[in-house]
């Protein structure tokens, strides 16, 4: 079959209603303190995916921006030659 949807897979949710089974009679405080950490897993899950997407986007910028100080050292030599080239200081 494959995986549902964020990477869960059939097997994954046999596992969940198994599990869920086994707290049926934990009743509404149970219920909701089991929901209340399933909600911060998906929160945690979340944020860690994000947060690799920013890491992939900082190492994308730091590329950048040393390929524009390389740029601007380049026109600064060039520079220096002109002005040299000129006489002018």
């Amino acid at each position: 079959m494959g995986e549902v949807a964020g990477g869960v897979t059939p097997q994954d949710l046999g596992n969940l209603i198994s599990t869920s089974k086994q707290y049926e009679s934990l009743g509404i405080t149970g219920v909701t303190f089991l929901m209340f950490i399933l909600c911060l897993v998906v929160a945690y899950r979340l944020f860690k995916s994000k947060l690799n997407d920013c890491e992939q986007t900082r190492q994308t910028v730091l590329l950048k921006i040393d390929e524009i100080k390389e740029e601007v050292s380049r026109l600064k030599d060039l520079l220096y030659e002109i002005r040299a080239s000129q006489g002018v200081r």
